[in-house]
């Protein structure tokens, strides 16, 4: 049983580890990094519409200078 692997061979092997438990590492990285610009996306749409909700709120109506005049909006 201990020539069951070559030296060349066990070291193919130990090489192939290594580099696959980098490639899990960056796999799992990507995934996190996807997940958090998911949960961006989601945040930027509720501040979109919350923003709306005050720029259409009554009050600015009422001001010299509504917001609506100084803000360019690009939804």
């Amino acid at each position: 049983m201990t020539t069951v692997l070559d030296e060349k061979k066990l070291a193919t092997w130990k090489a192939l580890d290594k580099a696959l438990s980098k490639y899990y590492s960056l796999l799992v990285e990507r995934q996190n990094l996807i997940e958090e610009t998911g949960l961006l996306n989601q945040q930027n749409e509720e501040l979109k519409t919350l923003l709306n909700q005050y720029l259409q709120a009554g009050v600015n109506h009422e001001l010299h200078v509504p917001p609506t005049q100084v803000i360019r909006l690009d939804i």
